[in-house]
């Protein structure tokens, strides 16, 4: 199992990688709860063409409506 760092500690690839791997699973499962509750309450929202918004409940808002339309939403591992 993969530890992450708290605070200012620096992440390894090896690190963001599995974190990525957690939520793109979290993510395709429609799991919206498990994905929201890994954010804090200040989060940003921004995507596409979308107005930003900010908090846990947009962030629920946004995934709940992505998952129950079946949108073309995915989240994609940067290229190096």
């Amino acid at each position: 199992m993969t530890t992450f760092p708290k605070g200012e500690e620096a992440w390894t690839h090896r690190q963001v990688d599995a974190l990525l791997r957690i939520v793109e699973d979290m993510f395709h499962r429609r799991d919206v709860e498990a994905l929201v509750k890994g954010f804090t309450e200040d989060c940003i929202v921004r995507f596409s063409e979308q107005p930003e918004r900010r908090g846990r409940e947009a962030l629920r808002h946004f995934s709940a409506f992505s998952a129950t339309t079946g949108g073309t939403t995915s989240i994609s591992r940067p290229t190096t």
